[in-house]
């Protein structure tokens, strides 16, 4: 079954104009707190809420090693994949699910007739001690779980390629597809309304808008 997405392809990620349309929305950053349908999902939708209702110059906060050694890692790691997998990878800004879900891709892979995705790629560029436990155990980090199944959800593609890179290793590429699994897809189809059911009906509350205005 086909998907009614949105592809955001000439958006480059990182810039003001990414930052403020994933701002209001549940992203797959956060597919854990939507997934597990709880306390962590009511935080987000008041960050969200507060967004809407009083929109912010949204700094990007991704900083630090891990982040810069991805951003110089990331293009290495996508061309080696392709080369070793023979699996185009195409970057994209942002795909919309609908108002309120969407999600920024590493890369995504498209049907022989460009009609749909029928895959992805989430790029790691991990340090050398969960690179080798990676390669040791072929365990997915819960988070980095959450966030394949929230990308797949939002596709309908048929897998999701986990990569990590790191040069330091004999095998610096380590792949690991990932297939949809019903009780993650079933949390998130529930997060997600959930998540729009909340921020719907704080936006119908007076008092928050009186107070933020």
């Amino acid at each position: 079954m086909e998907k009614e997405y949105i592809i955001y392809d000439g958006l480059e990620q990182g810039t003001q104009e990414w930052l403020q349309l994933r701002s209001d929305k549940m992203t797959a950053s956060n597919a854990t707190a939507i997934g597990n349908c709880g306390a962590g999902l009511k935080t987000l939708v008041d960050k969200i809420v507060l967004q809407i209702v009083k929109p912010q110059i949204i700094e990007d906060k991704w900083l630090g090693t891990d982040v810069d050694r991805g951003n110089r890692l990331e293009p290495i790691a996508r061309t080696k994949y392709e080369f070793e997998k023979g699996i185009e990878s195409v970057e994209v800004g942002f795909i919309q699910l609908n108002k309120y879900v969407g999600m920024s891709p590493d890369g995504i892979t498209f049907s022989p007739d460009m009609k749909r995705i029928i895959g992805g790629q989430e790029i790691k560029a991990r340090n050398d001690a969960n690179h080798l436990k990676l390669l040791e155990t072929d365990k997915v980090e819960s988070n980095t779980l959450w966030q394949i199944q929230m990308s797949l959800k939002i596709t309908g593609a048929d897998w999701w390629d986990y990569i990590s890179y790191n040069p330091n290793f004999k095998q610096s590429l380590y792949v690991q597809r990932i297939l949809p699994i019903e009780k993650y897809q079933l949390g998130l189809e529930k997060g997600f309304k959930m998540g729009q059911e909340l921020i719907e009906s704080k936006l119908k509350l007076d008092v928050i808008k009186a107070e933020l205005a």
